[in-house]
C-alpha cells in the first residue's frame, strides 16, 4: 500500500504543481518536511480508497492541491507561509487607533 501511496502522491502533485509553479516554487513547496502537503495527500489517498467516494475524489484532489500551490505561490510574493497571511482585514482595522 506504501507503494500505491508513493505513487498516487507523486503523480497527483507532479500534475498539478508542475502546472501551477515554476520551478523554484515547485522546488519550495514540495520538499522535504512538507507536512501540510504530506496530510493533504495521505487525505486524499485515503479517500481513494473508499469504493463509490472515489469517484469523485481525483477531480477533488486537485482542486485541493491547486488550492495549496495557488496559496504558495502568493504567499512568495510577500515572504509569507503556505497558509498565507490569516489576518482578517476588519481586525486590521479594529486595531488601529482611533483618532
Amino acid at each position: 500500500n506504501l507503494l500505491l501511496y508513493g505513487l498516487f502522491r507523486q503523480s497527483m502533485v507532479f500534475d498539478v504543481g508542475s502546472t501551477i509553479c515554476a520551478p523554484p516554487d515547485y522546488a519550495r513547496l514540495t520538499g522535504v518536511g512538507r507536512r501540510r502537503l504530506l496530510a493533504l495527500s495521505a487525505g486524499l489517498y485515503g479517500l481513494s480508497l473508499i469504493p463509490l467516494i472515489n469517484l469523485a475524489v481525483p477531480i477533488y484532489g486537485v482542486v485541493v492541491l491547486s488550492h495549496y500551490f495557488f496559496q504558495g505561490v502568493a504567499g512568495a510574493g510577500n515572504s509569507a507561509p503556505p497558509g498565507g497571511n490569516r489576518t482578517h482585514p476588519r481586525e486590521k482595522a479594529i486595531a488601529r487607533p482611533s483618532r
